[in-house]
């Protein structure tokens, strides 16, 4: 990383602003470790926080064999051995607003999510979730990724920002919209305003799966209710 801050800092300077943005992290006390990281850097060009990603994918950034993983690993040089994240992580802007950041698939769990959001000391004003979806290449995955990703703008009222370098690129809102896009391998920027809002804790977000199974059994109650009464009504009119 510290190859590229000469030129992070120009592209602070260049448009007077912070600058968020992914990449691999070093453990301060095992420099042989690797993160897969997000890094946000002040106008002044200094890091001001990081997140290194806590929910691994198997069999693309770690393997499930413990002690093991260490021996085997030079036989298989696609798995990157990546070290798992330890904390959420919070970021603050100098405007004010604050984020949260999920990297790649986190996104796509809810509970994981309703974790990392109820561990923060404020509610977000939103989430950026940072990807890489090549590996699939121009498939539906990308469009599946970007569906599923918007279920947490639903869930959790708050605009999730995807930024990918490859993928979909674009902004998901709560309200089930979604800004104008990047397509997969387009070669762009996106400028998009995102109107502030007051974060607030929705009900899934302090419940969880618990209110699904609720709202199963209530609507199963409403069924069997029904079902009760439609078999009274015709009994009655025999």
């Amino acid at each position: 990383m510290k190859h590229f801050l000469p030129l992070l800092k120009k592209v602070i300077d260049l448009h007077d602003s912070e600058l968020f943005l992914g990449g691999y992290g070093k453990a301060l006390e095992k420099r042989e470790i690797d993160y897969n990281s997000a890094f946000l850097f002040g106008k002044n060009g200094k890091l001001k926080e990081s997140y290194n990603k806590i929910k691994l994918i198997p069999f693309g950034e770690k393997l499930p064999f413990g002690p093991l993983n260490q021996s085997i690993s030079k036989y298989m040089p696609n798995i990157s051995f990546l070290a798992q994240g330890d904390k959420f992580s919070f970021f603050k802007l100098d405007n004010g607003a604050n984020f949260i950041s999920v990297i790649c698939y986190e996104i796509l769990f809810p509970e994981f999510m309703r974790d990392f959001l109820n561990a923060t000391e404020t509610s977000p004003h939103f989430i950026i979730n940072l990807t890489n979806d090549s590996w699939y290449g121009d498939t539906s995955e990308p469009l599946q990724h970007q569906f599923l990703a918007h279920w947490r703008a639903l869930e959790f009222q708050t605009p999730v920002i995807r930024m990918t370098n490859t993928g979909i690129t674009s902004v998901l809102f709560p309200d089930g919209s979604q800004s104008k896009s990047l397509k997969f391998g387009e070669k762009n920027y996106l400028d998009i305003e995102i109107f502030s809002h007051t974060p607030t804790k929705t009900l899934f977000q302090k419940h969880g799966i618990k209110m699904t199974i609720f709202l199963w059994v209530f609507l199963m109650g409403l069924v069997f209710l029904a079902q009760f009464i439609e078999n009274r009504f015709i009994r009655s009119t025999k």
